[in-house]
């Protein structure tokens, strides 16, 4: 849960900080949000077998094309990513399709379980393969530094 709860925190203060900047185009529910939600939602999926894990992500993806509708077009469901009308924002990672996503990475977690492909891949971990990953140890930092700095570098060029 204190992943979660790190992910949700960030995601909250991602949305704020927009807010305040950039109002018209603010992030209600980018990659940060979507991860806190889908990391919750996966959760109903874990003790599913691949095959219907697949087929449910299937499913999000179909439906991002079959299931669009005006009644969508509501800020509070927008998210869904079954609106018409296109989403104004910085960032937008909806529940449709992008669920699919992890959805397909949990059925490939347990397809790499069940078949001993991950312990097949797995080494001992050297020196180096320790320092380069690293970065994906502290992935959540690292997103969290370069947002501002990149949004910095964009501001300053558009003031050349």
């Amino acid at each position: 849960w204190r992943r979660f709860g790190k992910i949700a925190a960030a995601a909250a203060a991602v949305s704020l900080a927009t807010r305040i900047a950039m109002p018209d185009y603010y992030i209600y529910f980018g990659i940060l949000h979507a991860i806190a939600l889908y990391s919750l939602l996966g959760l109903a999926t874990l003790r599913l077998p691949a095959p219907v894990t697949t087929l449910i992500a299937a499913g999000f993806i179909a439906g991002s094309y079959l299931w669009k509708s005006e009644a969508f077009n509501a800020p509070l469901l927008r998210f869904l990513g079954l609106a018409t009308e296109p989403a104004y924002t910085m960032d937008f990672e909806p529940v449709f399709p992008w669920f699919a996503a992890t959805l397909l990475g949990i059925a490939l977690g347990r397809f790499g379980s069940k078949t001993g492909l991950w312990q097949s891949l797995s080494r001992p971990a050297t020196p180096l393969i320790h320092s380069l990953s690293w970065p994906g140890r502290h992935s959540l930092l690292i997103y969290l530094i370069h947002q501002p700095i990149l949004m910095g570098l964009v501001w300053a060029y558009t003031r050349l």
